[in-house]
């Protein structure tokens, strides 16, 4: 694919000119056009001109999904201010630490968000609501002006694909945030080949689960909206149901989620209630997916075009794809190609040199989808990027002789027992392999002499009577002695962060406390 020097505003402009009265977006019972997104966006992002908001600002987006965060994000975007994406089930400390660290000058709030706005959050910055409801006001409000409309195009003029977009947030379990600093010429272009890859069109209609405060839904959701100019119906909540409805209520053809969200589909108890075989594509990603749960969410749900792909928030987010033309078995196992006008290596773990064809070593990237830093923090820039381009994703894999990758898991995730190198992820899919596992964490714990042991924490699946003698048992079954863990914890259920993602560092404490003796 040829890249292309657009930014997000001027791809979204040449897209709402194009399909003007079609439907964009649907949210809480109505539907938006095209041209309304853009007229509403206008009036948003002139209203910011007459807040004084320079370009280059740094303007906090605190919400859920809805479309007020959609038109918000399009006016930030249109001034050439920065939109800082926040997860809105921060906790108070954790948005003041971010907000100081991001030089956070204004912030866009939703309801869920309203509650951590203090009393000195609330002095410090420029608040704008996107409570429910504000867009109707919006529209009433007089048209704009042809000198104010004059002024926001002078203003988005000056914004150039080389500018940043946005900054996103890695995840982790650290108290340090690390802001990632993306482009426009980065994100459009990546979200133009997803669309080419997986044929995407005007025609189709996204359920939208993925938070577009995260690199996967912001990239895979609402930019390659902006590209296929189709229509998205955005969630009301992640529950499965509720996704559910979504799907059978709109006829969606679209649905990209993270394994989890597929797996919580293909169980669910009420799947027979609803309709889902309008769904013909959609892309897996976020965490890996072996290659059994793989089948059965294609065969099952019936998405034949379903496409697992790889990618970082540091990669802007997207490093490989697969593809349709690829044979099921392949996309079952492997996560494709690299995109357009990147270089992918493996470097060997021991040798440090490039890997051959099924050698296993670390991955690494370089190319335009290369972020442009973490927010001053130069020093963990360069501890993840070398002074020669090459990005160190920090995850496992190997490339077969067509240049397939398969992720084999992440560098520090590699448990060192008696000298043998241990992949928890192995561990992990010969766990999967029970129904009667619904989680499975697989670590390693430091212990003398042998360097570390194998922990396993496992959340049973509902109504199973999984034991720890029946699961080592099943596992010894699959693995090499070596790799038969020497602790397994049954666990309830798993300790989650903010975002709802797993607190691995929280569980490796729990895990420890139940290990030590007493």
């Amino acid at each position: 694919m040829e890249l292309k020097e657009v930014t997000i505003g001027e791809q979204f402009h040449h897209m709402a000119a194009e399909r003007r009265e079609h439907p964009a977006i649907t949210w809480d019972g109505e539907t938006y056009t095209w041209e309304e997104l853009d007229g509403l966006s206008d009036k948003m992002a002139v209203s910011l001109l007459y807040e004084e908001v320079e370009k280059g600002a740094h303007f906090a987006l605190c919400g859920k999904n809805s479309v007020e965060w959609v038109c918000a994000f399009l006016a930030i975007v249109k001034v050439g201010a920065i939109p800082v994406l926040v997860n809105p089930n921060l906790k108070e400390r954790e948005v003041q630490l971010l907000f100081d660290y991001a030089d956070v000058d204004q912030v866009y709030y939703d309801d869920v968000f309203a509650d951590n706005l203090t009393d000195s959050l609330y002095r410090k910055y420029l608040k704008i609501s996107m409570a429910r409801g504000m867009l109707k006001g919006i529209k009433k409000a007089q048209p704009i002006s042809g000198v104010e409309m004059q002024k926001l195009l002078a203003r988005q003029a000056q914004v150039t694909a080389g500018d940043n977009a946005c900054m996103l947030f890695t995840s982790g379990s650290t108290s340090r945030p690390k802001g990632v600093m993306i482009t426009h010429y980065q994100m459009m272009n990546i979200a133009r080949e997803a669309v080419e890859i997986l044929q995407w069109t005007g025609e189709d209609r996204i359920c939208q689960v993925l938070p577009m405060f995260h690199c996967f839904g912001l990239s895979m959701g609402l930019l390659t909206l902006f590209v296929h100019g189709g229509c998205m119906h955005l969630c009301s909540s992640h529950k499965t149901g509720v996704v559910m409805e979504c799907i059978d209520k709109n006829r969606c053809t679209v649905l990209n989620g993270v394994p989890s969200l597929f797996l919580a589909i293909l169980y669910s108890r009420e799947r027979e209630k609803y309709r889902l075989d309008t769904l013909r594509t959609g892309m897996i990603a976020g965490s890996p997916v072996n290659q059994k749960d793989y089948l059965a969410i294609v065969k099952e749900l019936g998405i034949g075009g379903l496409m697992q792909s790889y990618g970082q928030t540091e990669a802007s987010p997207s490093i490989t794809f697969t593809s349709l033309s690829d044979p099921l078995d392949l996309r079952s196992r492997s996560v494709g190609k690299a995109i357009s006008s990147i270089e992918l290596k493996i470097l060997g773990l021991e040798t440090g040199a490039q890997g051959k064809p099924y050698e296993q070593g670390e991955i690494l990237i370089k190319g335009y989808n290369v972020m442009k830093g973490y927010y001053k923090n130069p020093e963990e820039t360069r501890s993840v990027i070398g002074e020669d381009g090459w990005l160190k994703t920090g995850d496992l894999g190997y490339l077969d002789e067509e240049g397939n990758l398969y992720v084999t898991g992440r560098k520090k995730d590699i448990i060192i027992r008696c000298g043998e190198n241990i992949s928890p992820k192995e561990i992990e899919d010969a766990a999967r392999g029970s129904k009667a596992v619904a989680q499975v964490k697989v670590f390693g714990i430091p212990m003398p002499v042998v360097q570390e042991e194998i922990v396993a924490c496992i959340v049973a699946a509902q109504d199973s009577s999984l034991t720890e003698e029946w699961l080592r048992e099943l596992l010894k079954n699959n693995l090499a002695d070596y790799k038969v863990p020497k602790f397994i914890l049954l666990f309830n259920n798993f300790p989650e962060m903010a975002g709802g993602k797993l607190d691995i560092q929280e569980l490796k404490k729990q895990a420890y406390a139940r290990i030590q003796p007493k």
